[in-house]
């Protein structure tokens, strides 16, 4: 793999790392075709101008838009760099997490088939003394890695290099993805995190844990007018996830005199002036990673059009929250709700189109797992379906 990526200086403010550190001499030949074939089952190889970036012994994957990670075994050791476009502070912690464990899972496996296949008694084989886990950021074009233990015990440490680095953000390797909810010690949302303008899929996911009267509250205070909130509950009439979404984005969008800046601080400061101390904001980098149990190479296909042509009758009234999960701009949404008004199946079939299309233009494919994904957040059924036929589930 090409390390030209080191040497772009923003790359380490967007990226933590983690390492294996392998006790063997050396790392049996087979494994890095292991640990690929093991991740890419669940997050693609990353196209660019139509080449895989897959190489011999490693490989850059895809997660979403934003977020990509690169795997690479070297001698005798594995490093695998986590990246989010924006800032490693936005790096969701479930994701960071199944990523780890996809990757420990598949190498304990992989040196316990090679110390049998040497003549190992498979009951005296424990792997578990083979490797040890280090995590870390990057620093000098290189991973800068402590040890999980050192990690845990103190907030921060000096490199060789004489740097002072976080353990708050590699941390996320081992995040506990069974909380729903943040720890009692959670600082919330880091500060560079606070100063960027939250996109429509924040705000789509903040407005699911809010209810009509505290979504109101909150958009006045974020300097929205009465009135203005009425229209949009009056356009939106008896539909109240939609009017959360609208009125959300409709802040976003609206020039505020006095207020020319969108931030997550708007936000934050709006929550707490209306006494709501929830970690709402921390939830909205939350994902759902429930699916990769059922995860599959298949499913890293493009949807078949007769497929995303029958999915709308299988589906609620979504268009907007599903329009948005799967990166459709909501002027875009809009567009497709004027053109096809009072029409539920249209819309959400113009909303699969205009997914496959666009996203296949970006060079970001278009999978049948993304869409599940989204499909899985707004809850609004189709699972069923998709597994039915790509999974005979």
């Amino acid at each position: 793999m090409p390390m030209s990526f080191l040497d772009d200086t923003s790359f380490a403010n967007k990226t933590i790392a983690l390492v294996y550190q392998i006790r063997q001499s050396s790392i049996p030949s087979a494994l890095s075709f292991k640990l690929i074939g093991a991740v890419s089952g669940l997050w693609p190889i990353k196209e660019v101008n139509g080449s895989l970036l897959l190489y011999h012994s490693s490989a850059v994957l895809c997660v979403d838009s934003q977020t990509e990670f690169r795997l690479m075994v070297e001698d005798n050791r594995i490093v695998v760099y986590l990246t989010n476009m924006l800032s490693r502070s936005c790096i969701s912690p479930d994701i960071a997490a199944s990523i780890q464990e996809c990757l420990t899972v598949t190498l304990q496996a992989v040196l316990k088939f090679y110390l049998i296949s040497i003549g190992k008694n498979h009951r005296q084989v424990n792997v578990s003394n083979l490797f040890h886990i280090e995590v870390g950021e990057v620093c000098c074009r290189s991973p800068c890695v402590v040890s999980l233990s050192k990690a845990k015990q103190t907030p921060e440490w000096v490199c060789g290099s004489g740097n002072t680095h976080f353990s708050r953000d590699p941390l996320l390797w081992i995040f506990n993805k069974t909380h729903q909810e943040c720890s009692s010690n959670c600082p919330g949302l880091d500060e560079s995190v606070l100063t960027m303008s939250p996109s429509e899929q924040h705000l789509s996911r903040l407005a699911y844990q809010l209810n009509i009267q505290s979504c109101r509250e909150l958009i006045i205070n974020l300097g929205i007018q009465l009135n203005e909130w009425e229209d949009i509950e009056y356009s939106y009439i008896r539909m109240p996830l939609i009017i959360k979404i609208m009125a959300l984005n409709f802040w976003k969008t609206k020039n505020i005199v006095g207020r020319p800046n969108k931030s997550f601080n708007n936000l934050l400061d709006a929550l707490k002036a209306v006494g709501d101390t929830r970690h709402l904001l921390c939830k909205v980098f939350r994902e759902y990673t429930h699916l990769l149990d059922i995860a599959d190479v298949r499913l890293q296909e493009v949807p078949d059009d007769d497929v995303l042509q029958g999915l709308p009758k299988n589906l609620g009234n979504c268009a907007i929250p599903l329009g948005i999960e799967l990166g459709i701009s909501v002027s875009s949404i809009e567009e497709t709700m004027t053109r096809h008004p009072r029409d539920m199946y249209n819309q959400i079939s113009d909303i699969l189109r205009k997914w496959k299309t666009s996203t296949c233009s970006r060079e970001v494919k278009p999978t049948i797992y993304k869409l599940m994904l989204a499909l899985e957040r707004v809850h609004t059924g189709g699972l069923d379906y998709l597994k039915d036929i790509y999974l005979g589930q």
